[in-house]
């Protein structure tokens, strides 16, 4: 029997191989566990514990807003974001970070920074030559 990943909605490079369905239609789940105890073995407090279970509640606080948000963010960036993640250790953080920056700089990138501010009209100045 011949498998089709495109019909068994694996995620990533596949789905964008496949060209048949959006790439990450829906937020992928993560055992985000393994990270968070990777983080509490780097912490050089006393109360790893403590360590765990917040970066388990920053988890969960991250994945939350990329949920609320997921249908907001361009297919590429969500590729561009997650893929990473399923490489390395998963985090809802570093997406949820990754997926900021992109959208943050499309909207940037998408503004004539040409343009003067000011007003309409008025002279633009431009900056004195350097001394030689």
């Amino acid at each position: 029997m011949k498998l089709n990943a495109c019909k068994m909605g694996l995620p990533g490079i596949l789905v964008l191989a496949c060209g048949l369905q959006p790439a990450f239609a829906q937020v992928p789940n993560f055992n985000i566990s393994g990270s968070c105890k990777a983080a509490e073995t780097y912490d050089i407090s006393e109360d790893r514990n403590k360590t765990y279970n917040g970066c388990m509640q920053d988890e969960e606080r991250a994945r939350g807003l990329i949920n609320k948000n997921w249908s907001h963010y361009k297919a590429k960036d969500r590729v561009d974001c997650v893929t990473p993640a399923q490489i390395v250790a998963p985090s809802y953080v570093e997406i949820l970070t990754c997926l900021e920056m992109s959208d943050d700089t499309g909207a940037l990138l998408s503004k004539d920074v040409n343009q003067p501010t000011g007003k309409a009209g008025a002279p633009v100045s431009m900056p004195a030559a350097m001394p030689k």
